[in-house]
């Protein structure tokens, strides 16, 4: 129930027509250190992470966000691998899914 309180849900003995929409910094610290997270960040990069960077983040893109990265977007990705150190995909893999492009429905 914390959990969901984090995210706006509504009481179950008030009548609730639609979920105030919301955007608070404790959602996104939620994601950022939410055991959840970073076990499902584990398994994405475990995924992503058998393929050269340059490939690994376009996986990544594919995977989650249903597009091929912007080249500015590889190039960071790719960077950021390049200087992460061992547990870089992880790490990366739980960007994303902290994301606002993951989290929203457009």
């Amino acid at each position: 129930e914390e959990t969901l309180s984090l995210f706006d849900l509504p009481a179950a003995a008030v009548t609730c027509e639609q979920r105030a929409v919301t955007n608070v910094p404790l959602q996104k610290l939620f994601f950022l250190n939410s055991d959840l997270v970073f076990a499902r960040a584990g398994a994405l990069a475990t995924r992503i992470a058998a393929n050269s960077p340059a490939d690994g983040v376009e996986t990544a893109y594919r995977l989650l966000f249903q597009r091929v990265p912007k080249p500015a977007e590889r190039e960071l990705g790719v960077r950021f691998l390049a200087e992460a150190g061992p547990d870089g995909w992880r790490q990366y893999a739980q960007v994303l899914l902290s994301s606002n492009e993951f989290a929203y429905v457009d």
